[in-house]
């Protein structure tokens, strides 16, 4: 995983969401990659995403969340509630990260924890095993036929 770019993405689209919890940033970041990997050929965070009751985890992210390590010197907490306390670095995120983060935030930033938890219930989560990871041939498969092939051709060149 890209830790610092990832932690600047999340200071970037946190103060975007109706909801700034962790499982919003998360989610947010779930299909901003998977936009971002559609579009340009590889993922904002490089981390890997595991199959959760709750839909898809990023799962270097969520352990910072759990051991709080995430909030040293980038964010406050009030339980599960995050507040930025610096500006994100912007030179750690490419136009293209930004164009997915953006695109992102406008689509899910204003989902329910309930309705992120169902659209993130897609083909990659239940193609997945339990608890298990979710690989990019998933993330794949869940696109365009066109960009399918554009994108298994350029990862296997």
């Amino acid at each position: 995983m890209d830790s610092q770019r990832t932690i600047e993405a999340l200071l970037y689209i946190c103060p975007k969401l109706s909801v700034k919890g962790y499982y919003q940033m998360m989610k947010v970041l779930y299909w901003a990659d998977k936009y971002h990997l559609a579009h340009y050929g590889r993922t904002i965070t490089e981390d890997t995403y595991y199959k959760l009751e709750d839909g898809p985890v990023p799962t270097e992210i969520y352990d910072k969340f759990k051991n709080r390590t995430l909030l040293d010197g980038n964010f406050k907490s009030d339980s599960f509630i995050y507040t930025p306390i610096r500006e994100p670095n912007l030179d750690f995120l490419s136009e293209s990260d930004l164009e997915a983060l953006e695109y992102s935030v406008n689509k899910y930033g204003n989902k329910s924890y309930g309705e992120l938890k169902r659209l993130s219930h897609d083909a990659s989560w239940e193609a997945a095993p339990e608890f298990g990871p979710i690989d990019f041939d998933q993330f794949i498969l869940t696109f365009k036929k066109s960009t399918q092939e554009e994108l298994k051709e350029y990862l296997s060149a």
